[in-house]
């Protein structure tokens, strides 16, 4: 008997863990046994087996210490092979005892000082007995205490579903991370009109922990939280980066990352995990920004050239005027927007398949006159428009964009916007097989590691491109070494389509049997707008071609989906968890059938379709 996962001794979040291998070829039923046992489960659960003898199935765990043991029987019922080992159930946060009445402190959320303006919300949270009554009490922002309610909910047998899960935690994650049962939660609206509080207002948050019978437990959260007050400024550190989301989390959606030196008016702040302060940043025509706060020093406002703006109680920076807009072709796929005066504001940028729409915060018109650039496949209109006094837009139609790079100079600001080449043989086109050197990837049920597997199609690929024409091909490894992430991002950025090659495969808590096991077949990923049509044409030819199934199409934010100069898509060419898929995968001419596919399927394609 080969088990391929998990590993003896295996560490898991999750409450089931994976179990992967291939069973002896006599085997007729395969059973794992654990101990400790609930006394409410049946003992012994029967694994599904394939024809080829490959076992794929999902195993409950409880916290601590878990022992399974594997056992494979033939038709006989007598013992074939036998397998134990040990899998680790983490417990990452305990609930707190029903009695006595308790509150873990350590989970209060906010975690830190925060500072917000009227109409903000903040989420109030924390870990307590289960069947304890939290309330929320804040003078001057509630007229009556608030209740705090649980996060998730019971199902039916008797699980904690945590109902904040969102679409990050679906796809990357196998289920809800804490906080579990005794979890309490509410959003408090901070009360008042925007621009209320020319001063700062402090406010007292306190927690009250009850039970009918018992004396109430008081906890007032120790950091403060600051209402209104003026804007502050800071600039983002130079030779960094600050990525800007939709909310103070890592899971949020990313705005336009803010290179070094960019100029950015701070509105609030918020610490929900310790250690973790983010800011809010002000990007024009009512658009804000949140940043990791390490990624930014702050500006005293004595620095700053300021002046008063009207029927506001706040001073902000002068807005800059754009004194000139041009366009110029550098090449035949390439066109140069020159914004001459456009000052060190955030830029917003959203690029679509058809359009690009650039807007500058602190920045206005100096005219009306947008010229327009001659016919050119990358740009074919090209306009502006002041959509608040200090924020303007500027809107670029480009029916057939497959990049864009943007920077700032001397003169201000530029944008270059790409498209593919007539030809698209003459691409510069970078295959990018996934993993490699002491980076394995995820295991197949037969052993074998996903960067092996994920080389040898990007190898074959390569062939297959260069037979069809295609004079500039590139590949971030053609051996078994390491490549790092940003260094594959950056031979992304230098070419004009990136495909990056990878297997899949499901992480513990996830069953690779119905009712979920539906997960098979080959995926496409992208992030960009306009990398959409090369990744649905890509897939669907390799869905068709090799008569497997359809995982789905998703637009996702992974490093070699994100670079912004170039098509790039990511493949997911099966999944090594799925017995079906793996027995496709260890086909002799699975290599060659994808590599072709591939190839076919680009020299068909065409950004302007």
């Amino acid at each position: 008997m080969k088990r391929v996962y998990p590993p003896d001794g295996h560490c898991c979040d999750e409450d089931a863990v994976l179990v992967l291998g291939r069973a002896p070829t006599e085997t007729a039923s395969l059973e794992v046994a654990r101990e400790p046992m609930a006394p409410s489960e049946s003992g012994l659960k029967r694994l599904s087996l394939s024809l080829e003898g490959f076992f794929a199935d999902s195993v409950d765990v409880s916290p601590g210490e878990n022992r399974l043991t594997l056992t494979a029987k033939d038709a006989h019922g007598q013992m074939l092979a036998q397998d134990v080992f040990t899998v680790m159930r983490r417990d990452s946060r305990p609930i707190p005892p029903a009695s006595p009445l308790t509150i873990d402190s350590e989970t209060v959320t906010p975690a830190g000082p925060c500072w917000l303006q009227p109409g903000d919300y903040l989420r109030v949270g924390a870990l307590a007995s289960p069947d304890a009554r939290i309330e929320l009490t804040a003078p001057g922002l509630l007229a009556s205490p608030m209740t705090l309610s649980p996060a998730g909910r019971l199902t039916p047998d008797g699980q904690w579903v945590d109902t904040r899960i969102n679409c990050f935690g679906a796809l990357h994650w196998a289920g809800p991370r804490l906080p579990a049962a005794g979890w309490r939660e509410a959003v408090l609206e901070i009360p008042g009109e925007a621009g209320e509080y020319s001063e700062p207002k402090p406010a007292t948050l306190t927690l009250s922990i009850s039970r009918k019978g018992e004396s109430p437990i008081r906890l007032t959260l120790a950091h403060p939280l600051t209402i209104g007050g003026r804007l502050r400024y800071a600039r983002v550190k130079a030779g960094q980066e600050a990525i800007l989301r939709t909310a103070p989390s890592h899971q949020a959606r990313r705005l336009t990352p803010q290179p070094g030196g960019v100029l950015l008016a701070i509105d609030a702040s918020i610490e929900e995990t310790a250690g973790e302060r983010w800011h809010r940043a002000r990007l024009g025509a009512g658009c804000a920004g949140w940043t990791r706060a390490d990624a930014l020093e702050e500006i005293q406002l004595e620095d700053m050239k300021l002046a008063a703006m009207e029927n506001t109680p706040e001073k902000t920076l002068i807005a800059r005027p754009v004194r000139l807009l041009r366009a110029r072709a550098e090449s035949p796929t390439d066109v140069k927007i020159s914004i001459e005066g456009a000052g060190d504001g955030p830029t917003l940028i959203d690029a679509q398949a058809r359009q690009l729409r650039l807007r500058l915060s602190r920045t206005v018109a100096a005219c009306d006159v947008a010229p327009q650039p001659a016919r050119h496949p990358a740009l074919t209109a090209l306009r502006w428009e002041q959509l608040t006094p200090d924020c303007l837009e500027i809107a670029c139609e480009c029916p057939s964009l497959s990049g864009y790079d943007w920077g700032r100079d001397a003169d201000g600001l530029w944008l270059r916007l790409k498209t593919l080449p007539e030809r698209i043989q003459d691409v510069r086109l970078l295959i990018d097989p996934g993993h490699g050197g002491d980076e394995p990837g995820a295991l197949a049920l037969d052993s074998s590691p996903e960067k092996d597997l994920n080389l040898a199609v990007a190898l074959a690929l390569r062939d297959a491109l260069q037979d069809a024409g295609f004079t500039r091909v590139a590949m971030t490894r053609q051996s078994d070494c390491a490549v790092s992430l940003s260094a594959r991002a950056a031979m992304a950025q230098d070419s004009d389509v990136c495909l990056s090659l990878h297997h899949n495969a499901l992480p513990d808590g996830r069953s690779p049997q119905p009712p979920d096991g539906t997960h098979q077949g080959v995926g496409g990923y992208f992030y960009q707008p306009f990398s959409r049509a090369l990744a649905a044409h890509l897939q669907q030819a390799l869905v068709f071609d090799l008569s497997c199934a359809a995982d789905g199409l998703y637009e996702d934010s992974l490093v070699m989906t994100r670079p912004t100069q170039t098509l790039a898509v990511l493949l997911e060419l099966g999944y090594l968890t799925h017995p079906r898929d793996v027995a496709r995968v260890r086909a002799p001419e699975y290599a060659t059938k994808v590599a072709n596919s591939l190839a076919q399927a680009l020299s068909g394609f065409s950004s302007s379709s």
